[in-house]
């Protein structure tokens, strides 16, 4: 079976290279002519199922905050993650924060 599909590969594609390339060129034009009604919906609810976890949590807290504004803050400490002061350094951080409106 497989030396039968070798056998006729070789025989179409391989003995034929210029048909070939002519085929493949044909088919780029006439994909690329269709490429303009191509529609690509890529919506919040295309994407994600209806019965997910993280999407019920994340429309929780979108009627909690009632925005979808975020701040992504990172932290890289100078000593250990959880020496006595990187620790302290964080609970500053925190309470920064904490004195913003909206936070």
């Amino acid at each position: 079976m497989l030396s039968s599909f070798i056998a006729l590969y070789k025989k179409a594609i391989l003995e034929r290279p210029i048909i070939t390339l002519v085929m493949i060129c044909a088919l780029i034009l006439l994909a690329g002519f269709y490429s303009t009604d191509f529609k690509l919906d890529a919506s919040a609810d295309s994407l994600v199922l209806e019965h997910d976890e993280d999407l019920r949590y994340y429309r929780s807290i979108r009627a909690r905050y009632g925005s979808d504004d975020f701040l992504v803050i990172t932290y890289t400490p100078k000593n250990d993650l959880f020496s006595t002061e990187t620790l302290a350094n964080l609970k500053m951080l925190r309470d920064d924060l904490l004195k913003i409106d909206n936070v």
